[in-house]
């Protein structure tokens, strides 16, 4: 059971996601196989994220959708929902929510990826940091992809069908002695903690780029 129910969020956006996959591949695969170094002198600057002003202002505004938008669910909304609102409640909203959570995160993610190296396509040789950006954009892309292929619709299965068990079993306290509920519980406490990892090592890369951008910044003066 991979997905919730045939009109669910995650079966909605399979195929935009499959299509995003295969369209990713493409452009990233493209773009390392055109850097040509030797039509032009090497460029060495720190300030990868464009060569005009449009694609600065992109890559900024993925930016700062995706650090916004991580920090609000992480640290905000998804507090203030758990401590506030009934368990299968909380949990009917997170399985409408992070769909498109994840969605916007691979998408701002692979924007800011694909202009990073596509503004070093003519870099003989990255510098620490440059690498080091390159990375925590394409991190940012893969991980929530992860999460919105793979790991997010299998945890919101095992949530439902444990909301299920309980809905259906009129005495709680032997829910605890039922084989099924008890596997179920730790199957999802896998699910739900690789899902929480793979958000931590994305809003990890997102504050590298905060402090890269505000270095950039400050070094302009």
């Amino acid at each position: 059971m991979a997905f919730v129910e045939k009109t669910g969020m995650h079966r909605r956006h399979t195929h935009l996601w499959h299509i995003m996959a295969a369209l990713a591949s493409l452009a990233i695969g493209y773009f390392m196989m055109h850097r040509n170094t030797s039509d032009r002198e090497d460029v060495k600057r720190s300030f990868i994220v464009g060569e005009c002003f449009s694609s600065v202002i992109l890559f900024t505004f993925a930016f700062a959708f995706y650090f916004g938008m991580t920090m609000w669910v992480t640290f905000v909304a998804g507090i203030v929902m758990f401590k506030n609102l009934p368990t299968h409640t909380f949990g009917h909203i997170q399985s409408k929510l992070f769909p498109l959570y994840f969605l916007i995160g691979a998408i701002t993610g692979l924007v800011m990826f694909l202009i990073a190296i596509y503004s070093t396509r003519n870099v003989e040789e990255l510098s620490k940091e440059q690498t080091t950006l390159l990375v925590c954009t394409a991190g940012i892309f893969f991980t929530n992809l992860a999460n919105g292929m793979f790991v997010g619709p299998r945890s919101t299965a095992i949530m439902f069908r444990r909301h299920r068990l309980e809905k259906e079993c009129e005495n709680k306290s032997l829910l605890n002695d039922n084989a099924e509920y008890k596997s179920l519980n730790k199957r999802f406490g896998v699910m739900h903690g690789i899902s929480s990892l793979l958000n931590i090592f994305s809003l990890a890369g997102a504050c590298f780029i905060l402090y890269w951008i505000a270095s950039q910044l400050a070094s302009q003066k």
